[in-house]
């Protein structure tokens, strides 16, 4: 299917005016979201190791993206809003995996894993509403693995819901929630 020379002009000139809009608003990353040039090669494979784990559903993948996440969290030396959600991230994915294999143990060290990296997170920056977003999602998956806590921990989701309204920064990935996929475009 061929496309017609007037849209592909609309589309650069809307393209182009988008970039330059860019530039005079100084759109920038989030404070906490910059990152080391170097690091970008180690962090684009960890993505694809990431989007490789839940392509092939394999946990070493998983693994494997999670640990690079965390030697280049380590490499940065200071606290990085995405590499904290990306560990995260990795945490939950793993979680699901062992869920589903029903191994509880394995299911229960990811998710309080990747809710310490999500809290970290949220203190980094806490206008980043998918670590909100993701750690809601953890406890959910704690709610099920001790439903006798049920009460106790949904109430705890409040303590990162209620003021949603008031505050008035909140952004994440395109407007895009974790379940839509991995692309962060700050990487």
């Amino acid at each position: 299917m061929k496309r017609n020379p007037i849209v592909k002009r609309i589309a650069l000139c809307l393209f182009i005016m988008m970039g330059f809009t860019i530039f005079l608003l100084g759109i920038k990353a989030p404070p906490g979201a910059e990152i080391n040039q170097k690091l970008l090669p180690k962090i684009k494979e960890a993505k694809s190791k990431l989007q490789m784990g839940l392509n092939t559903w394999n946990a070493e993948y998983l693994k494997n993206a999670r640990d690079i996440f965390l030697n280049v969290l380590v490499k940065e030396k200071r606290e990085n809003v995405y590499l904290f959600y990306y560990v995260a991230l990795c945490d939950y994915r793993l979680a699901a995996y062992y869920f589903i294999s029903n191994n509880m143990k394995e299911a229960e060290r990811h998710i309080e894993e990747g809710q310490k990296y999500l809290e970290k997170a949220i203190e980094a920056d806490p206008s980043f509403g998918e670590s909100y977003a993701l750690y809601a999602t953890l406890l959910g998956y704690e709610i099920a693995l001790n439903q006798e806590r049920a009460m106790a921990l949904g109430f705890k989701t409040y303590e990162y819901s209620d003021d949603y309204s008031t505050r008035k920064n909140i952004h994440s990935i395109f407007g895009r929630s974790i379940f839509v996929g991995i692309y962060i475009p700050f990487f």
